[in-house]
């Protein structure tokens, strides 16, 4: 579906985000749990990024999410266009009981953020079936990661920020409907040697080794 974009060059790396903390009470229905294993699989949808400047772009695009049970981890990749070039990104969702956490890697949106050691949650959604993971960020003070089951095999995910109104503004969102069984999405075939998921296995191993003071 999305091969003939692959060839084109790849936007810059523009997004990093390490959120932690689960949603506020009332959030939604959605665990931690149900949010790793809910999106394990292969889907495709809609891909729609906002710019620094508030313009947005959307496409076709395509999500792989491999879970890994021992470890409690899912790694996903997803791609799609936007803005007339071809871009991708990678998210790891550790969904441990004791201490949830979300790193998000893309490489077009500038949006940054640093982690909390504490986690920072975010306020309760509209979503009855959503999960949020949340933090702060120096650049753009409160962001977060909203999943949604919109049905069993229609989930939304989508990355915001406060606007300087205090509302929530979305800045990545991906619309996505599961393929059937055996299939395979087009970010599926770029999982192996995908940049963004390679980058962010580096970045949590280098934080897991400690350091002398």
């Amino acid at each position: 579906m999305l091969k003939a974009g692959l060839n084109r060059g790849w936007m810059t790396v523009g997004l990093l985000v390490i959120a932690a903390g689960a949603a506020a009470a009332g959030a939604g229905d959605l665990n931690a749990k149900d949010v790793g294993y809910g999106l394990a699989g292969e889907w495709e949808g809609q891909f729609q990024l906002r710019s620094a400047s508030g313009k947005v772009s959307a496409s076709m695009g395509s999500m792989s999410a491999v879970l890994s049970q021992e470890s409690s981890t899912l790694e996903i990749y997803y791609e799609g266009f936007a803005f007339g070039k071809a871009v991708d990104g990678a998210m790891i969702f550790s969904f441990s009981n004791h201490n949830p956490n979300l790193t998000v890697l893309d490489r077009t949106v500038k949006f940054r953020m640093a982690s909390s050691a504490d986690g920072h949650e975010a306020e309760a959604s509209d979503a009855e079936d959503s999960f949020a993971m949340s933090g702060m960020s120096k650049a753009h003070g409160e962001v977060r990661t909203l999943f949604t089951r919109v049905e069993q095999d229609v989930w939304d995910i989508e990355c915001q920020r406060r606007d300087a109104d205090g509302e929530w503004m979305s800045v990545l969102t991906l619309q996505l409907d599961r393929l059937d069984d055996g299939e395979q999405s087009a970010a599926a075939e770029m999982f192996a040697g995908a940049k963004p998921l390679l980058a962010l296995r580096r970045q949590r191993t280098l934080a897991s080794v400690p350091t002398d003071k």
